[in-house]
């Protein structure tokens, strides 16, 4: 079973993001944004051979200010 698939059934819609390098709390991941991400790879499929490197600090300011 993959991620997303255990979120949906479990009726979870967001998770917290902990910042290992500050020791704080960086904010929600949400099923909104797994759609984002979704969203963002199929307008730019020629960026999905760089997902290998794709951080979690890089989605406010790439894909969802699209």
């Amino acid at each position: 079973m993959h991620f997303a698939d255990c979120v949906g059934n479990l009726g979870i819609v967001s998770a917290p993001l902990w910042n290992s390098k500050t020791s704080a709390f960086a904010g929600l991941l949400t099923s909104t944004d797994f759609i984002n991400v979704i969203q963002y790879y199929w307008q730019f499929p020629d960026k999905l051979s760089q997902i290998d490197g794709f951080r979690l600090d890089s989605l406010r300011g790439d894909i969802f200010s699209n």
